[in-house]
């Protein structure tokens, strides 16, 4: 299962009625946070038109009250959604196609606080470019170590923990890692209330150098959607790996890691059935690319100076024997007389071409 987020700002929803948006706010995604203005918007809040398999609303409300929702026209009200704080409303087991989900709340004596949608997306969604979503309990995150624990969280802020699961953690050594095909990825995580210290992460992704991040919270309230560590790529269809380390706590210090999200490079989830080029991959054919192409140079090179030297050798011979043909036809000419006793013999010159 893939699914992605699509913040409350997303410019592909649609507001229907009168809204507030706000920013720069703690505990929410990106934090930002959308309410309605007046309280209620009997006929509908907003739309959202998408291409997949499921959706969820996350929203916080303040007081219980009746809501209506629908996907593709047909209307559905609840009238027993008693939650306060934190929110979920699941649009689960659609039809893998096109769907456009409308939501409203009714008889709303204070408005609702509308964070993010979650899409579960289908065989012929878009999703390059989109942030994917994936939770702590998904197997695509594989934890090592001993201290990792799996707990559900009650949230009292405005969004729930995603799924209300998250993987907690206080011990030095433990770690995880992930592969994803992304532009960027960041790890998203709880740090509850009223803990003093600190603890020290250490990070990296494809190997590549450590980058070290420190978390900590003495606030009253769980710090949640903390963004823990965000990275940016290069925007390739490739594998990466993220790699995380715990490596340092004080004051027996607590992380809770809710999920990680990183922004897709492939085009659909089918994509993922092949394996594109890694990054230490391509520098590796780089690598043995240089070594095929100067072995290659070496060889002419090496090929080069034996002709050359043969040429030499060649031309030098062709002299001598020139040499000694002319000395010939001169003394045969002048008729001259050696007296063997002061003249030398003539050498004899023999040549082998090694």
């Amino acid at each position: 299962m893939v699914s992605y987020i699509v913040d409350n700002n997303d410019r592909d929803i649609s507001y229907l009625c009168s809204s507030v948006h706000f920013s720069s706010l703690p505990n929410v995604y990106r934090g930002t946070l959308s309410t309605t203005s007046p309280t209620s918007c009997d006929d509908a809040w907003f739309t959202y038109s998408f291409n997949g398999q499921g959706a969820k609303v996350m929203a916080g409300f303040s007081a219980p009250r009746t809501h209506a929702f629908s996907v593709n026209g047909t209307l559905t009200i609840d009238n027993n959604m008693n939650v306060t704080g934190a929110g979920e409303i699941s649009f689960d087991s659609l039809p893998d196609g096109e769907h456009t989900l409308t939501y409203s709340t009714l008889n709303a004596s204070l408005a609702p606080m509308f964070d993010y949608l979650v899409i579960e997306a289908g065989e012929n969604t878009e999703m390059r470019g989109r942030t994917v979503l994936v939770d702590d309990m998904l197997s695509d995150i594989k934890y090592t170590g001993i201290g990792w624990k799996v707990v559900n969280i009650n949230s009292v802020t405005v969004s729930d923990v995603y799924e209300t699961t998250a993987h907690i953690t206080e011990t030095v050594g433990d770690s995880l890692s992930m592969k994803f095909r992304g532009s960027s990825v960041a790890l998203y995580a709880v740090i509850p209330r009223g803990r003093d210290g600190n603890m020290t992460l250490r990070y990296n992704v494809d190997n590549g150098p450590a980058i070290e991040v420190v978390a900590a919270n003495s606030d009253l309230i769980d710090l949640q959607m903390f963004p823990v560590l965000q990275e940016d790529l290069k925007d390739d269809d490739v594998e990466h790996l993220l790699t995380v380390n715990v490596t340092a706590v004080t004051e027996s210090f607590q992380l809770a890691v809710d999920f990680i999200a990183y922004n897709a490079t492939f085009e659909r989830i089918g994509d993922l059935d092949t394996v594109p080029v890694s990054s230490s991959t391509t520098t590796h054919k780089q690598s043995h690319t240089g070594a095929i192409v100067g072995g290659v140079v070496g060889g002419l090179c090496f090929i080069g100076l034996v002709m050359l030297g043969l040429y030499i050798m060649r031309n030098r011979r062709a002299r001598r024997q020139r040499t000694s043909h002319a000395a010939s036809a001169i003394s045969r000419h002048l008729n001259w007389r050696r007296d063997v006793k002061t003249v030398p013999a003539p050498e004899t010159h023999s040549m082998s071409v090694m």
